[in-house]
């Protein structure tokens, strides 16, 4: 949240983005999609798709958009689960991109 960040934190680690891309090189899957916060486009260069609050990069699979849910920020500490969870709409629609592609 802005109003939360501290001023002169340094750059994130892409450690686990740079392992992502290696993994993906090395097994060459039908479809690669990474998902992360819209600020991470900052270091990895503008989202493929977005389904607020998540952003992908990889391949261009679709996607549902969807259906309006609450605000992570209005989640308190002790829901971090919640918070973090994926709505099925969304998991659904890249399981399907994903069996699609294995059908050609």
């Amino acid at each position: 949240m802005p109003w939360c960040r501290k001023r002169g934190l340094k750059e994130p680690s892409l450690a686990l983005v740079e392992a992502a891309y290696r993994i993906r090189d090395e097994i060459q899957p039908r479809v690669f999609l990474l998902e992360n916060v819209r600020e991470a486009q900052r270091w990895l260069g503008p989202a493929i798709l977005y389904r607020e609050p998540f952003y992908f990069w990889g391949d261009a699979v679709l996607i549902p958009r969807i259906v309006r849910r609450r605000s992570k920020e209005s989640y308190s500490g002790s829901q971090r689960a919640e918070r973090a969870r994926i709505p099925f709409a969304l998991s659904f629609g890249i399981a399907s991109a994903v069996a699609a592609s294995w059908r050609r």
